[in-house]
């Protein structure tokens, strides 16, 4: 029998990892929602059109046996980041309910769980969300868990650690930028652990909630299970692409005070605010979920993963 699954967010750095997974599949057919034209595949139905206006993609949505949605945006408007990381996900939602699904597998974040340290946090630790980004997507996953409660169809929830994968706007491409200056800032050294995920890993995940795994239910951490300290990521990338730059160590608050003074100036800020907060406190998850319930185990190390998603970008 073919299952028939509904994507949104394939045209992104995960999406692009796990839809080819999914057309491979001689058991699936997969219908895209994408905003990017021209975004064909054999086996791979597609919908142009925006998450926002649910019309055009409603009718295919409720005709699906499997909803993997794994759009969400990071906006400074929280309004424009709720329209689709909370509005849109009540719509697919109310889609599956009306529907045929039988399954829906949403991709959040393990941005939920705060700005405290994530000392290998596991899935069922209380969400202490406080950014805009991170309170929408807990506001999301509030929904999809009261839609697995009333049991017309099962839900997971994935929460990816960040991802490694080729492209602009990833941790790969920032940390490659850094180390090509000739002083690179160190927050705290970078002595503080940092896990990581590899997109492959991640596609699988995806591929397993939705196909293979379909009683895995609940939240599921994304992670390698191998942290390292941030300045070994950084060290990591350097040696990848032959440089030895020299390191700013300076503290958190100094780091801050730094970037306020340029502000003020009207200047670039000389210490990524992204590179303060993965250097502000560990971040470390849990990984057993994943590992034996979903059936990922990582196919390569965290080192060789961020290599290969550097020379990709680089």
């Amino acid at each position: 029998m073919t299952v028939r699954v509904f994507v949104t967010g394939g045209s992104g750095l995960l999406g692009r990892a796990f839809v080819p997974l999914l057309v491979a599949r001689s058991d699936v057919r997969v219908t895209l929602l994408t905003r990017t034209r021209g975004s064909r595949m054999a086996g791979l139905d597609v919908i142009e059109g925006d998450l926002r206006e649910h019309e055009p993609w409603e009718k295919a949505a409720r005709a699906a046996d499997v909803i993997v949605h794994a759009a969400g945006v990071m906006h400074h408007d929280a309004n424009a980041m709720d329209a689709v990381n909370v509005d849109a996900t009540r719509h697919l939602l109310d889609a599956a309910f009306v529907g045929a699904a039988r399954r829906f597998v949403y991709v959040s974040s393990v941005a939920v769980y705060g700005d405290d340290p994530h000392r290998t946090i596991p899935e069922q630790t209380v969400q202490a969300a406080r950014s805009a980004y991170a309170r929408s997507k807990g506001a999301a996953e509030d929904m999809v868990r009261r839609a697995h409660d009333e049991g017309q169809f099962t839900t997971c929830v994935l929460r990816p650690c960040p991802i490694l994968g080729p492209g602009a706007g990833h941790f790969a491409h920032g940390i490659a930028q850094l180390v090509r200056l000739p002083v690179v800032p160190l927050p705290d050294g970078g002595v503080r652990p940092l896990d990581l995920v590899d997109v492959v890993d991640a596609a699988r995940a995806v591929v397993a909630a939705a196909c293979d795994r379909p009683t895995v239910c609940g939240a599921v951490n994304l992670a390698s299970g191998e942290p390292r300290a941030l300045r070994d990521h950084v060290e990591t990338v350097a040696r990848a692409l032959g440089v030895a730059p020299a390191f700013d160590c300076m503290t958190i608050e100094e780091a801050r005070v730094r970037n306020g003074h340029a502000e003020r100036a009207g200047a670039p800020l000389p210490v990524p605010s992204a590179l303060i907060e993965y250097a502000r406190v560990e971040r470390t998850y849990a990984t057993t979920r994943m590992r034996d319930e979903l059936g990922v185990v990582p196919q390569r190390s965290i080192d060789d993963a961020l290599v290969a998603a550097v020379r990709v970008t680089d």
